[in-house]
C-alpha cells in the first residue's frame, strides 16, 4: 500500500510542477484519481469522510483507502506552496492509530444515510502525511516529522515537496 500511495504522490507532484494543481482540493483529486488507477479491485478511496471516534472526537481526514470493512490507509494533505504548512494533522494521525471501535462510514445510496455496515482502522493502517510547502517550513522538516511519529514508524509515510530554496 505504501508504494501505491508513493506512486500516486509522485504523479501528483509532477502535475503540480506542470502547473495543473492550484489548491489542496486539486491535489486531493489528483491523488484520488491516481490511487483509483492503481488499487486492486475491491478497494475504495473516500475523500473527507466523517469519522466519529468514540472518546476521541469527530474527525474528517482528507482521504482514506478502504478494503471491505477496514481502512488500510489514511492520508492527511497540506498544500501551501506559497507559505508555511502546519503539522497539526500529525496528532490526528496518532488518534487514528489508536482507534479500535467500529463506526459507520459508507452511505446508503437509496436513503442518503449511513449504511449499517461498520468499518474500522486496520491494525496496519498506513498513516500518511503529504505536504507541499515552502522549503523551510516546519512541516517539511523530515527529521522532526519522523521523530514526532517515531512510535508509528512502521506505519507512517511522509511525502513532501519543497517549494523554493534548493528544491
Amino acid at each position: 500500500m505504501k508504494e501505491l500511495i508513493r506512486s500516486a504522490w509522485s504523479d501528483a507532484v509532477a502535475a503540480y510542477l506542470d502547473s495543473r494543481i492550484n489548491s489542496e482540493r486539486t491535489l486531493q483529486a489528483s491523488i484520488y484519481a491516481n490511487l483509483l488507477n492503481r488499487l486492486p479491485e475491491g478497494h475504495r478511496v473516500l475523500c473527507e469522510p466523517c469519522i466519529d471516534l468514540h472518546g476521541h472526537g469527530r474527525f474528517i481526514p482528507d482521504m482514506v483507502v478502504l478494503s471491505q470493512n477496514q481502512i488500510e490507509a489514511v492520508i492527511e494533505l497540506k498544500f501551501v506552496p506559497h507559505y508555511y504548512p502546519t503539522t497539526e494533522d500529525l496528532e490526528k494521525l496518532k488518534k487514528y492509530s489508536l482507534a479500535a471501535d467500529e463506526f459507520p462510514l459508507l452511505l446508503n445510496p437509496t436513503t442518503g444515510r449511513y449504511d449499517d455496515k461498520k468499518v474500522r482502522f486496520s491494525p496496519d493502517c498506513i498513516l500518511a502525511f503529504a505536504v507541499i510547502g515552502q522549503h523551510n517550513a516546519v512541516a517539511l522538516d523530515r527529521s522532526a516529522i519522523e521523530a514526532n511519529m517515531a512510535e508509528h514508524r512502521a506505519r507512517f509515510l511522509f511525502l513532501s515537496h519543497a517549494v523554493g530554496g534548493n528544491s
